[in-house]
């Protein structure tokens, strides 16, 4: 007789526990997915990001202000790159940087005095030539300059261009 007992609480226990998970799935919403994919491998360096974040992106290095610089140049958006440039710079600046046939950044580095060292490969608009300053004192092929940076308003700005720290 106890054995029928406890048989009919165990019994009673199974399809309670049946009963409870049968109505738990019928309340979660379905799940249209065909196949769910693995985890990718990833790299320690990346952010991970939630689906209810939004997407992180990693704001740009001095380095890459520097090179952003001289690729508007590059590309002849002048106005886009005299942007860039801190008040004061700005519109003196246009002979200088529209002279400019082709400049390329082959190297930036920062050195002790807070500026950083700039290894151009250029090459100039004849016209250039017969400026005060031929070629605004650049030379066809390396040169190197020192670019100073100043932060205004959350924004970096190019505050100046020179031959030495």
């Amino acid at each position: 007789m106890l054995k029928k007992i406890i048989f009919a609480i165990v019994l009673t226990t199974v399809i309670s526990f049946l009963v409870v998970a049968l109505v738990v799935n019928k309340l979660q919403p379905k799940n249209e997915t065909l196949f769910q994919a693995s985890p990718m491998p990833t790299n320690p360096a990346a952010t991970v990001q939630s689906e209810s974040a939004p997407p992180q992106v990693p704001l740009p290095t001095e380095a890459d202000i520097i090179r952003t610089f001289f690729e508007l140049i590059n590309e002849k958006r002048i106005d886009e790159a005299l942007k860039m440039m801190a008040p004061l710079e700005g519109e003196n600046w246009r002979p200088y940087l529209e002279s400019f046939k082709k400049v390329t950044v082959l190297e930036v580095s920062k050195n002790e005095f807070g500026s950083f060292r700039v290894l151009l490969d250029v090459e100039m608009e004849p016209i250039s030539a017969k400026q005060p300053v031929p070629y605004f004192g650049y030379a066809n092929g390396q040169n190197t300059k020192f670019v100073v940076l100043e932060k205004k308003d959350d924004l970096w700005k190019i505050k100046g261009i020179a031959t030495g720290p």
